[in-house]
């Protein structure tokens, strides 16, 4: 990432932060707000905004504190034994190759670093989960979006078996477009993309402007439901939509000024926190009960503003599909190509997403266990307890203030993560 994108100052650091952050996730935000109401769903979801942020500059603080022991480890004294003294020799044995070996972002040597290889393991389980996640929601929104523009739409919208002739030309194209060596030539489209959430944004504002002059606007509109499976729906899918914590890293890697990175975390966070909210609750007051999984279905069939929305969503999905797979094809390639061809590599991992989605066509369900399980994982579980560790392992232990900020972090994932695999 820092080879490709260079050094950035805050306007451009903020724009690729957001441009990784909003995504297919915010097209079930209001299903989520109709799963718990529309008041959790307006403090839950700028809170959630907060803490994915917090995570992130924990994990940018734990790297920190790891690369001043790094710094040091030369002026050690022979004598000094314990942790401090293993860490030392750990790193001094390590190259920085080693460190970043599995090429998923700073973060994941840094874990290596604190908790070893069980820890990096353990998050780049995550990130992998997190990333074919994704892809695994595209194909569940693209296999209906691409029936329903050529007029042969699903049983509402999604959850039925398509053809396997549809499935067979959408592998084929996602793996043609998956064997660019380059991704520079389709960067464009994460601009695009964000054009293209707008828009359904706009269609949004459309519908309910129609509604309200019906007087049909917010009539099932309830402030909280106490729905037990709903909360744990309501948090994955949140959780999934600020999920910008590997983008977000690789980009204070290649920040002009380190400290510039903090004010791009507030801008971008922020107003992906306001921009969320709005959507997640217009959307249910427009559509109440009836929400569908992804809001654009809910559209009014053959209307030009779903068409459009449609037709938009599937190009950027498709190229975006490409962007969001990267890493899980470079990492694959690195245990792999000695063996197998990247082409071969590239293709059987689409086969098995468009597998994996055929499996389990609910595209919020899908959100849900990649949000609740990876996204929870590295964004607010896993940077806080690094932190703490790494300020342990420097004996530079972090303030008694600053426990009960990275607890909640831990507390907020970790009792999300279970309330959405309970259900």
């Amino acid at each position: 990432m820092a080879d490709e994108c260079g050094e950035l100052g805050q306007f451009d650091a903020t724009v690729n932060v957001l441009k990784g952050m909003i995504g297919l996730g915010l097209l079930s935000l209001p299903h989520a707000a109709k799963e718990v109401g529309w008041l959790p769903a307006l403090v839950g979801t700028p809170l959630l905004a907060w803490l994915s942020a917090q995570g992130v500059l924990y994990a940018m603080s734990a790297e920190q504190k790891v690369n001043s022991i790094e710094e040091e480890d030369k002026g050690v004294p022979t004598e000094t034994t314990g942790l401090v003294r293993e860490l030392s020799d750990s790193l001094t044995s390590l190259t920085r190759t080693s460190r970043f070996e599995t090429g998923l972002g700073s973060f994941d040597g840094v874990v290596r670093v604190v908790f070893g290889r069980p820890g990096q393991a353990l998050c780049t389980c995550s990130i992998l989960l997190c990333q074919l996640g994704t892809a695994v929601a595209y194909i569940t929104v693209l296999v209906p979006s691409i029936l329903d523009i050529s007029g042969h739409p699903l049983p509402d919208g999604e959850g039925a078996s398509p053809s396997w002739t549809l499935l067979v030309g959408l592998w084929a194209v996602l793996s043609v477009m998956s064997l660019l060596k380059s991704l520079k030539e389709v960067a464009f489209i994460s601009l695009l993309g964000l054009l293209t959430y707008l828009l359904v944004f706009a269609a949004l504002a459309v519908e309910s402007a129609q509604r309200i002059h019906e007087g049909t606007f917010a009539r099932d509109f309830e402030m909280i439901r106490w729905n037990g499976a709903g909360w744990g729906t309501w948090f994955g899918v949140s959780i999934f939509a600020f999920g910008a914590f590997p983008i977000a890293i690789a980009v204070s890697d290649t920040m002009q000024e380190p400290s510039d990175m903090y004010p791009v975390l507030r801008w971008s966070f922020g107003i992906a926190g306001v921009f969320y909210t709005v959507f997640a609750i217009v959307g249910y007051a427009c559509y109440g009960n009836a929400t569908k999984n992804v809001v654009h279905f809910n559209f009014p069939e053959h209307s030009l503003l779903r068409q459009v929305s449609l037709i938009a969503l599937v190009v950027v999905l498709v190229f975006t599909y490409v962007l969001q797979m990267n890493p899980v094809y470079k990492f694959a390639e690195g245990y792999l190509r000695r063996h197998l061809h990247h082409w071969y590599i590239r293709t059987i991992i689409v086969a098995i997403t468009m597998f994996a989605a055929v499996l389990v066509p609910d595209t919020a369900a899908v959100i849900q266990v990649a949000g609740s399980i990876s996204t929870a994982m590295i964004g607010l579980i896993m940077p806080p307890l690094v932190y703490l560790g790494a300020g342990f392992e420097a004996k530079q232990e972090a303030a008694v203030s600053e426990y009960p900020l990275a607890m909640a972090l831990v507390v907020v994932g970790v009792f999300g993560l279970w309330r959405s695999l309970l259900h």
